[in-house]
């Protein structure tokens, strides 16, 4: 592992570390990445995970691989859905959904608070 200061910035390093480094981090949080920062590193690492060629592979290869499957997700020919394929639902804000628990309910008058002291 290697962390420089990048020259002439105020609060920027630098980082380099091998893939087996890489690998141990992302193992050892995906045992335990409770909080928040933890979840986001987590989340970082297993996303270049994902789209970074391991040791040994041709880097031109990989490129073109998930040119191509980007190229196919665009035309529609892959039955694959990745999560930034999919858009989210309305959110109807104003529509309280009515169920079983809440359709009998007079929601117009609510009782008086007890107020022993």
């Amino acid at each position: 592992m290697k962390i420089d200061k990048v020259s002439g910035s105020f609060n920027t390093y630098k980082m380099e570390v091998s893939f087996a480094e890489v690998v141990a981090i992302e193992t050892a949080l995906a045992a335990n990445h409770d909080g928040v920062v933890a979840d986001e590193l987590y989340a970082g690492i297993e996303w270049f995970l994902k789209r970074l060629p391991r040791p040994g592979e041709d880097e031109e290869k990989v490129k073109a691989e998930q040119k191509g499957e980007k190229d196919s997700k665009k035309a529609g020919s892959s039955t694959d859905l990745d999560s930034t394929d999919l858009e989210e639902p309305p959110i109807d804000l104003d529509h309280e959904e009515e169920t079983a628990e809440t359709k009998d309910v007079d929601n117009t008058e609510l009782p008086e608070p007890p107020t022993s002291i």
